[in-house]
């Protein structure tokens, strides 16, 4: 992919989160120019697949068929939501599928760094 700045290829990484509902990958996007995007996009095993789309200080979740909760502010707009499972299988046969149990309202997502993160679903 070329840098939307400059032009020049940009340097792609991924890192695998795990859903109870599907697996995430976030993908971070970089230019020596100092051009930097991540996102993160999610996978889910029903149509309320979703997106995120990770900025320095907010976390922008776009659902299908869920009102989302992240830090107390609710998000339900049926935009920009990518539905891709072959590239889902994909990356569970890359790098495995670990489900963590979790109350069917939320969504547990894990970064095997340790990091992790309760995202409230609301009916």
């Amino acid at each position: 992919m070329k840098c939307p700045m400059c032009g020049r290829e940009l340097l792609v990484s991924r890192r695998l989160f795990y859903l109870n509902s599907g697996d995430v990958i976030v993908v971070s996007m970089s230019c020596s120019c100092g051009y930097h995007s991540e996102s993160v996009l999610g996978f889910g095993t029903s149509p309320s697949t979703f997106e995120f789309s990770l900025d320095d200080n907010a976390v922008v979740v776009l659902s299908k068929n869920a009102d989302v909760l992240i830090g107390g502010v609710k998000i339900d707009h049926p935009v920009g939501v990518m539905d891709v499972p072959s590239f889902a299988d994909r990356v569970r046969s890359m790098f495995g599928k670990q489900l963590r149990e979790v109350p069917s309202n939320y969504v547990h997502v894990y970064d095997p760094s340790g990091a992790s993160g309760i995202i409230q679903k609301t009916e």
